[in-house]
């Protein structure tokens, strides 16, 4: 199942920062239609991690939603629904989108968006917009290189 967590700005900060080995970030929402149509192409991603962690990052909660639980299991729930076997931080409603982007120095405010991460939590390949097969090979040779 899709675990989802709501997320403060430390613990977006601890999963997305340094020591946490390399990994792929995608940032998504369930109210985003692009988001969804890359789920797909975002399993074949996760299943050529070779065990490698593949995070979600939700949006949901940027703009008026509704209560933070409730949003939350509606991310898991969305997520297992979808089939997706990873986990998902929920950006929590103590966090601001412009907060958000701020702390992870974000020029591109779009989802979805994918990141790989090297151990020191640098950004060392960044995918903005929509995968396609050419960036999920992109993204796994960047894995490779980190």
């Amino acid at each position: 199942p899709a675990a989802c967590t709501i997320a403060d700005l430390a613990m977006l900060r601890a999963a997305l920062g340094p020591g946490g080995g390399v990994r792929v970030v995608n940032h998504w929402a369930t109210w985003c239609i692009p988001c969804v149509e890359e789920f797909d192409l975002l399993k074949g991603l996760a299943a050529g991690l070779d065990g490698l962690p593949l995070l979600g990052v939700s949006w949901d909660l940027f703009g008026p939603r509704g209560d933070e639980d409730d949003i939350r299991e509606h991310v898991e729930n969305f997520g297992t629904g979808h089939g997706l076997g990873w986990p998902t931080l929920l950006v929590g409603e103590s966090v601001s989108a412009e907060a958000f982007f701020e702390a992870f120095d974000l020029s591109f405010q779009q989802i979805p968006q994918t990141w790989v991460l090297d151990d020191s939590g640098a950004v060392v390949h960044r995918v903005e917009g929509v995968l396609e097969e050419d960036s999920v090979a992109a993204v796994l040779a960047a894995v490779a290189a980190a």
